[in-house]
């Protein structure tokens, strides 16, 4: 244990952390910070009230002072981190919950975090140094403060595998959930030593967006057992190809998975077919493959499987799909459930009409997004006069050639943008 300057506050910090799901120690905190005069406890009292409150006109009253009080203390704790590059603050129950740090300045006095945030269970760290990275992560890591932690963001950090094996290594990322490295070098050697971590076995969210990763780093992550409990993948900008989706679609460890991102990968119609007959991935819940060259025949391999029948979240923008793609979409019978579809710049054209016809594509839709498809005037006359949209609330028509625009106004009023 690092031995810090002492506090009149550390033997409530100690109980906070041996009970950090119970709301006690922190009432029994509050009266102390009452009688020391901090505004603290106010804070504290509102928001463990408000977490258990059932009394809609109570939760109303305590919504509007935990915003005012939050507001004050936020700004008194960011002044008062400033000099560790404390950026923002995220308050829960009365204490910091999420902090974003940018540098390492933080490490030369950690006790001042650390007691702002007894109970800090999500990190986003932002400017390590280019060379000392490893470094300054090993140190971090060795504070037991950090044994809570839920959520770790080291986007944007340029880490690589040094980095990867320090992250793998650290018995502090037990009970890790969601883990983002988005925008640093995690491929090839860094993918394989957080893939078999024995200490990232609870993560459900895993980011990995522009890390260059290709098909064999994939292939890596879809053979890992240790990661059988991931429910979102985000692997954006990577260039995992065909190949690398085959990997996935073949997997047998991401049977749980539910939300997968793979935008900009080089894939083609053919990833798309091996995902749409895919023995595991059966649930998901949400699929953005913008950017990916799918065209017509990814559109109807995506359409005709039922294996996008639980599909909430469907992103397909710049994806060349045209007109028969579009006329596709709107004739499948798996694609009930949408609530969030986007479609820009796919060039639909006419294939518009028969997205409009369709009983089952908009039936319970909230969100379409239809912007930059060359859509004319009697695409959006099929718009304005279809049964279904029943349920929009956003309907995105801008940057298309629709002509006069009185029917979908009346039909859609400040719901759509023209």
């Amino acid at each position: 244990m690092q031995s810090w300057p002492s506090d009149p506050a550390d033997p409530f910090f100690r109980e906070i952390l041996e009970a950090p799901a119970d709301n006690s120690p922190r009432l029994v905190f509050a009266d102390w910070l009452e009688e020391q005069g901090d505004a603290q406890a106010e804070l504290i009292r509102v928001q463990c009230e408000l977490e258990t409150c059932t009394d809609t006109a109570r939760r109303s009253e305590l919504a509007k002072r935990e915003q005012v009080v939050t507001a004050q203390h936020r700004s008194r704790v960011l002044s008062q981190l400033q000099s560790l590059g404390v950026k923002e603050v995220l308050f829960k129950r009365g204490f910091i919950e999420k902090v974003e740090i940018h540098g390492v300045k933080f490490l030369t006095q950690p006790w001042l975090l650390f007691r702002a945030a007894p109970a800090l269970s999500g990190l986003k760290l932002r400017g390590l140094p280019d060379r000392q990275a490893a470094d300054a992560l090993q140190r971090l890591l060795g504070y037991p403060q950090l044994a809570s932690l839920a959520g770790l963001d080291l986007s944007q950090n340029g880490l690589g595998a040094a980095a990867a094996e320090v992250l793998a290594k650290s018995p502090r990322l037990a009970h890790l959930t969601t883990l983002h490295l988005a925008q640093n070098h995690f491929s090839g050697h860094g993918i394989q030593v957080l893939a078999t971590s024995p200490h990232l076995k609870k993560l459900t969210t895993l980011g990995l967006a522009g890390n260059g990763i290709t098909s064999p780093g994939v292939r890596i992550l879809a053979r890992s057992a240790g990661l059988r409990t991931l429910q979102t993948l985000n692997l954006d900008d990577n260039q995992i190809g065909d190949d690398g989706l085959a990997a996935l679609a073949g997997s047998l460890h991401f049977e749980g998975l539910r939300n997968l991102s793979a935008s900009r990968n080089g894939i083609t119609q053919d990833g798309l077919r091996g995902l749409a007959n895919s023995q595991s991935l059966t649930k998901l819940n949400s699929l953005t493959l913008s950017g990916n060259r799918l065209e017509a025949n990814g559109a109807v391999a995506l359409a005709s499987s039922s294996n996008f029948g639980r599909l909430e979240t469907l992103v397909l923008r710049e994806c060349d799909l045209g007109p028969e793609g579009g006329s596709a979409l709107g004739r499948s019978m798996f694609l009930r459930h949408l609530r969030f579809l986007d479609l820009h710049r796919n060039n639909l054209t006419s294939g518009i009409q028969d997205m409009a016809a369709s009983t089952s594509l908009f039936h319970l839709l909230e969100t379409l997004d239809l912007s930059a498809n060359d859509i004319d005037s009697q695409g959006a006359r099929a718009l304005a006069e279809t049964g279904q949209l029943k349920h929009v609330k956003v309907l995105n028509l801008s940057f298309n050639p629709l002509g006069r625009s009185e029917a979908l106004l009346e039909r859609f009023g400040n719901r759509v943008r023209l």
